[in-house]
């Protein structure tokens, strides 16, 4: 499953951290790679779809809560893109979705430090695409 998100997922992070934005058409391929891997896996194995579609309401819940509070400093595209990686990721397990949002927050943290160190603005965003590619990609190695 790795080596089918890699270059979309690079493609994205990359275009993030230049433009801050993740386009409709780029969380749209990650959802139909997920959506096809997932059939595939389920005709390989007992798939619980009802706790994989909660896991990725949750997600997208939550993001969706947190980017309202904070006034949208997390964005449309970054909410899309977590909800679509957590289908393929949540096919695994719940402690692999947990893990991925674990490597997320460990990942945010460079960058972080990294704005912080060159720009003196508080309200410099964090491009959220990279953490989510790295975070996602470890769990599905």
């Amino acid at each position: 499953m790795f080596w089918l998100f890699l270059p979309i997922l690079i493609y994205i992070a990359l275009h993030d951290l230049r433009t801050k934005t993740i386009s409709n058409s780029s969380n749209l391929i990650v959802l139909l790679i997920g959506i096809g891997y997932a059939i595939f896996y389920s005709n390989k194995e007992d798939v619980d779809w009802l706790l994989m579609l909660f896991q990725t309401a949750l997600v997208f819940s939550l993001l969706l809560i947190v980017a309202t509070i904070t006034d949208g400093a997390l964005g449309g595209g970054d909410i899309k893109l977590a909800t679509a990686l957590t289908l393929p990721v949540s096919l695994r397990g719940s402690e692999y979705l947990i893990l991925a949002w674990t490597i997320v927050g460990i990942a945010c943290i460079p960058i972080y430090l990294g704005l912080k160190l060159t720009k003196s603005d508080k309200n410099t965003a964090i491009p959220f695409a990279p953490c989510l590619a790295v975070g996602y990609l470890a769990a599905m190695v």
